[in-house]
């Protein structure tokens, strides 16, 4: 089914980001629920090589994850 994401991204000086998404779909099969969660995620590149990122996801109802953690460091060489 469909699905739609929209959310805001703020730097926080000049080598870091903050920002959050909302995300929606539709539900997947009958008797399924749609599914409404948010993102919050903080992205750093202290140098031209490395560059990080964090975030923490949460749903809204059962058809929703109820809590992700997660993160991606990268190095370019």
């Amino acid at each position: 089914g469909p699905y739609a994401t929209g959310g805001l991204v703020i730097r926080a000086g000049s080598a870091a980001a903050v920002g959050a998404a909302l995300g929606a779909r539709r539900r997947l099969g009958r008797g399924g629920d749609d599914a409404i969660d948010v993102t919050a995620f903080l992205v750093a590149n202290p140098s031209g090589r490395w560059s990080g990122v964090l975030y923490v996801l949460s749903g809204f109802n059962e058809a929703s994850p109820d809590l992700g953690l997660g993160g991606q460091l990268t190095c370019r060489f």
